[in-house]
């Protein structure tokens, strides 16, 4: 008797170890299940995997695991993992949630696992009580979705191809692998993806296409603490009638975008790229250093009607753009059409809101203001090189080539500031205003400082006369330690505000101001002028209040015919500087550290302008990466 029971017992075992095994589904003989038992089959076995004999009908996993592998032409290629060109469909018929996936109280909310994989997920529509179309996915939910395509899904509300909301307490997982999802739409957010609150999403080496949606038509992000991881993939032509062609990000989440990834060709009205907004933070580390006609990697070529062709954050959103020193980050190729657009390349606006670039290129954006960036309502942007080695020495933080009618490569407005260091600025034309606008308020001594930059080559659109860098209202420029030359525009400084309550402030300090057919300074009304120890082509009708080390000799670039405006040997402007009115913040255009000594000083052991040169380490940059 003790040896039946342990046989049988040995009996149940094995039963429910073969429940645990591979089972196929199908319509041929040698089909372990029909196509009818789909569900049940994926439900009580580890693996099933399925034909493409049939097209099957839509799948619920409530508070199950379940791994579907599609792909073969008949059971026994199933059984023997022979998987054809073909992937296995699965339909929502339109009239359903094609799969849906979720954990529920009733379950306990137990950790379920479901991997579907080489399927083809179409034709969802939403029912009343799932919102994702194509795929939903809700709880304490690991998913995986491997070489699929999820297509023509429509949903009313959120999420036309894939839906994904957490809990309060578990955080729900999706990565989406060497997929596509294309061709959904949602009259809401997330024509592709729809992301909710506490969810970690991964998307590696996939494809989010010709999706369509108000908000986010490629992806979209709502609530808080989610978390979107972006590898290898192309966010492209996705459609959105508001907020974020390619990516729409509210609220407390993270998005960050990994080695050869683009978002590029989306269109909306703000943000045609990316839409960052109400504290929202998004990074990208893509880019690539090919010629701009030529980009594989990075936020290009995308389209706003109005504000931020290639991205768009307010209300507290933060972006970053880093590259490193192989390759830039790139923003480049994208616009904003209608006649009062802003920010082709980037627009920030409202208190909080943040943007640094770190080896980024600004190029060949267009807008009608601020055709590379444009920084209103008190938002601000950081921009320089890292201060390590880098690919290209003095354009690895490079804003050129953009094209607008005011402000071509940096607007600002009501109170919008910028930092910029060490950057080539060059090739950006416009009708006023070419390099640099500042408006600043009525209120605040609005502060920009442009420290260590190269600015050449930059015109007028049309031969009016028109400024390089204006300033109105009540604002401050600290100008230093810059080389300007070789530009076309009629005034270099525009100031033109009358009203007392805007007196603007303009500190020269450093700076070489070279070969320049224009007149320096164009006040309009009483402002403030302070600096000293800058080389300008023309001093004779320079305001007062410039203090009196003003130096007018050639400052002997090294090969300006070649665009080489770094100092030699014999720049009278070696060790010429103090800094006593300012103090440079970053080492110079190249990396090289300030300061260093190799004549008798003037003032003290700064060089003028972008360059400081270096008799013993000449372009010989060992400094750690500054990234933080």
């Amino acid at each position: 008797m003790n040896k039946y029971i342990l046989l049988m017992s040995l009996f149940i075992i094995t039963m429910n170890s073969r429940a645990g095994t591979m089972v196929t589904v199908g319509t041929d003989a040698a089909c372990d299940f029909t196509p009818v038992s789909l569900q049940t089959a994926a439900r009580n076995n580890d693996e099933t995997r399925i034909t493409n004999q049939v097209i099957y009908n839509s799948l619920n996993f409530t508070n199950s695991s379940a791994h579907i592998i599609g792909g073969f032409n008949n059971c026994t290629d199933a059984e023997n993992n022979v998987l054809s060109d073909t992937k296995t469909t699965i339909t929502g018929n339109n009239s359903s949630t094609t799969i849906s996936i979720m954990t529920t109280a009733a379950g306990g909310n137990l950790p379920q696992t479901v991997i579907l994989e080489n399927l083809n997920i179409i034709d969802g529509a939403t029912s009343m009580t799932l919102l994702g179309a194509g795929i939903n996915v809700f709880g304490n939910e690991s998913v995986q979705i491997i070489d699929s395509i999820i297509q023509d899904n429509n949903a009313p509300s959120f999420g036309g191809g894939i839906y994904i909301d957490g809990n309060d307490e578990t955080p729900t997982h999706l990565t989406i692998q060497n997929s596509i999802i294309r061709n959904n739409t949602s009259d809401g957010s997330g024509g592709g993806v729809y992301i909710s609150e506490n969810s970690e999403v991964t998307i590696d080496s996939s494809l989010i296409e010709l999706n369509e949606a108000t908000n986010g038509a490629g992806i979209g992000l709502n609530n808080n603490s989610s978390e979107l991881t972006i590898n290898d993939s192309q966010i492209t032509q996705n459609t959105a009638s508001n907020l974020g062609g390619g990516i729409n990000c509210l609220n407390e989440n993270k998005i960050t975008v990994n080695g050869n990834s683009t978002i590029n060709a989306n269109q909306a009205s703000f943000g045609g790229g990316l839409a960052i907004t109400g504290g929202c933070t998004a990074i990208s580390f893509s880019g690539d250093t090919r010629p701009l006609n030529a980009i594989d990697y990075g936020i290009y070529n995308n389209t706003a009607t109005t504000f931020g062709g290639g991205i768009f954050i307010n209300n507290g959103g933060r972006v970053d753009l880093i590259g490193n020193a192989n390759h830039y980050a790139n923003l480049t190729g994208n616009e904003a059409t209608l006649n009062n657009s802003k920010g082709g390349g980037i627009y920030l606006s409202g208190e909080g809101t943040y943007a640094r670039f770190i080896n980024a290129r600004v190029s060949k954006n267009s807008a009608v203001r601020g055709a590379g960036i444009s920084v209103n309502q008190s938002a601000k942007i950081q921009i320089r090189r890292s201060s390590g080695g880098c690919f290209g020495n003095q354009i690895c933080s490079l804003i050129s080539e953009n094209s607008a009618f005011s402000a071509a490569a940096i607007n600002l407005e009501s109170c919008g500031s910028a930092d910029i260091y060490q950057s080539q600025i060059s090739n950006n034309q416009a009708d006023s205003a070419i390099v640099l606008a500042v408006s600043g308020n009525f209120t605040d001594q609005c502060h920009t400082t442009l420290e260590g930059n190269l600015i050449f080559a930059n015109s007028r659109l049309n031969n009016q006369p028109t400024s390089m860098i204006s300033l109105s209202r009540k604002a401050r420029l600290d100008f230093s330690f810059n080389t300007l030359t070789d530009n076309n525009a009629s005034t270099i400084f525009s100031m033109v505000s009358s009203e007392p309550e805007t007196q603007q402030e303009l500190n020269i300090n450093g700076s070489i101001i070279w070969n320049a057919p224009a007149t320096p300074i164009s006040p309009i009304g009483a402002h403030n002028y302070s600096g000293n120890c800058f080389n300008i082509h023309d001093d004779s009708n320079l305001p007062a209040g410039f203090g009196n080390i003003l130096r007018t000799e050639d400052p002997v670039f090294s090969d300006p015919a070649n665009k080489d405006y770094s100092t030699t040997l014999f720049s009278p402007y070696a060790d010429y500087c103090d800094t006593t009115l300012y103090e440079p913040r970053f080492h110079d255009i190249i990396g090289t550290v300030r300061g260093h000594a190799f004549v008798p000083p003037v003032l003290g052991t700064y060089d003028m302008g972008a360059f400081e040169y270096d008799d013993v380490n000449i372009n010989n940059v060992i400094f750690d990466d500054g990234f933080e």
